[in-house]
């Protein structure tokens, strides 16, 4: 961005993305402005497997790690990625995730003070017109 001459402050957002270039020695040298990877017409090409691993998987493991019979293996299979990667290094963190409980339920007033309470209907309380 500064090579551009875009001034840029602490805090801004700086839009960037990762692309595969097996020279690089760190991980922020494969961040690249969007638009330079758009310019470069094909020369750079954008790390689909490391947002797989990194960005997608995880969510998704957490999502379906209370569904039974799911582990990160899997999932990483149906993504297109090594099982075998994920089952030793994720795996025993998809079980450990399907253990916990939440700790309380928490009501509407307490969620949101502004919130207004709701009458609750039963079966005593419909009547026929």
């Amino acid at each position: 961005m500064k090579a551009k001459g875009v001034p840029m402050r602490a805090g801004d957002h700086v839009p960037y993305v990762i692309c595969a270039d097996a020279s690089a020695t760190s991980f922020a040298q494969r961040a690249w402005d969007p638009e330079s990877v758009e310019m470069a017409k094909g020369a750079l090409s954008i790390d689909k497997n490391w947002y797989l691993e990194s960005q997608l998987h995880p969510v998704i493991s957490r999502l379906c790690a209370v569904i039974e019979g799911t582990d990160a293996g899997r999932l990483a299979e149906c993504l297109g990625l090594d099982q075998a990667k994920f089952n030793r290094s994720s795996g025993q963190q998809v079980r450990q995730n399907t253990t916990r409980r939440p700790k309380r339920s928490v009501g509407a007033q307490q969620h949101n003070p502004h919130a207004l309470p709701r009458p609750l209907k039963t079966q005593n309380s419909i009547t026929d017109p």
